[in-house]
């Protein structure tokens, strides 16, 4: 889930269980460094050792360079200012989200923790029940992000750990906007993209299939 992103450091924080082994990357640099790590427990750690200590040596010294560490480091710091707002922005997102969801007969419900959730579509509903699930969240997707101005993927929301009140209250504003679509409409939206979409996959295998043509051709010349 990323770091802090359900408010905790690491999302198992909130479940009753515990890996042996969590890997960390982007998280640590906020994408600035290309740093990864992993944290294994002691019992998978001393195990480790006793069959192969040659290779966990390896391995823990293995791309080490300090700019990485401090990087990283500065990255947790500030992270770990967030975890309280993290959780604070979360469920005022996911609250101003559910009234939007009492609202629209296209949702379901909401669905995830601290600022990774979401928007469960009715299945059930036309035309979301023509469409199919992976169709539909993509083209609900696609509306949210041409009618409200909010961008996600698959219907999940996954806004910055530091995002504003306002930006949690246009955010919401943005879905319900966009989802104040008659079923009608959306039904009429879908069938303009997908048709849009099969056009640029035919056009894409033509010239494919014309490139292949043409390579045999010269190579028969040849």
């Amino acid at each position: 889930n990323g770091m802090f992103r359900t408010g905790p450091f690491v999302s198992y924080k909130r479940s009753r269980y515990e890996p042996d082994i969590v890997t960390l990357s982007k998280g640590l640099s906020d994408l600035t460094f290309p740093i990864s790590a992993a944290l294994v427990n002691d019992d998978v750690y001393y195990r480790a050792k006793l069959v192969n200590e040659a290779l966990v040596t390896r391995f823990e010294a293995l791309f080490l360079n300090q700019l990485g560490a401090h990087i990283a480091l500065n990255g947790l710091t500030n992270a770990l200012r967030s975890e309280e707002r993290v959780s604070y922005a979360g469920s005022l997102l996911k609250s101003k989200l559910c009234a939007v969801a009492e609202q629209s007969p296209l949702l379901q419900g909401i669905r995830g923790e601290g600022l990774h959730l979401h928007l469960m579509l009715d299945m059930q509903k036309f035309p979301l029940s023509l469409f199919g699930k992976d169709v539909s969240e993509l083209l609900v997707s696609r509306l949210c992000l041409s009618q409200g101005h909010v961008l996600q993927y698959f219907c999940r929301l996954l806004p910055p750990l530091n995002i504003s009140d306002d930006e949690i209250n246009e955010l919401a504003g943005g879905i319900e906007n966009a989802l104040k679509i008659s079923s009608f409409s959306l039904f009429i939206f879908g069938l303009k993209h997908i048709a849009v979409f099969l056009f640029l996959l035919l056009r894409t295998q033509l010239k494919s299939a014309m490139a292949r043509l043409v390579g045999r051709l010269v190579w028969f010349k040849a």
